[in-house]
């Protein structure tokens, strides 16, 4: 009986995630047909990191500063600062993406489908999560 159970939710789980690698592929096949979205995407981090690495230098005076190695240990403010800033894009991007993938299934009609497919709802914010991380 316990050998059953465990292989039940075994199997549960794998159709959960089959389902949000399932959505997954489809954002890429939706990706696919944009190309210049894919390439607006893959420059847009360098755009927005530019200027802030740029007026950061011009504050400090150089690359390195004094104050900033008090604070943190470390002085290399372009460093801080790029590291810093992919970060905050990766979550952003992360959060806002799945946010608005979710809006955009409610705008197309496609959200009620996803909703009576046999995977649970945290495996559809999964998939949506996953191709936003990429």
């Amino acid at each position: 009986m316990n050998k059953e159970k465990y292989t039940l939710k075994s199997n549960r789980l794998k159709w959960e995630l089959v389902g949000a690698l399932a959505i997954f592929k489809k954002s890429w096949q939706v990706q696919k047909r944009y190309p210049l979205a894919f390439f607006f995407y893959a420059i847009s981090p360098i755009l927005w990191l530019l200027p802030h690495l740029i007026f950061g230098s011009a504050l400090v005076g150089g690359r390195y500063s004094e104050n900033l190695y008090s604070l943190i240990g470390y002085g290399d403010v372009l460093v801080y600062t790029s590291l810093g800033l992919v970060f905050m894009a990766i979550f952003s991007s992360t959060m806002w993406g799945t946010t608005y993938s979710i809006r955009d299934e409610e705008f197309t009609g496609t959200l009620e489908n996803l909703y009576i497919t046999p995977i649970s709802r945290y495996s559809i914010i999964l998939g949506n999560t996953l191709f936003y991380l990429t």
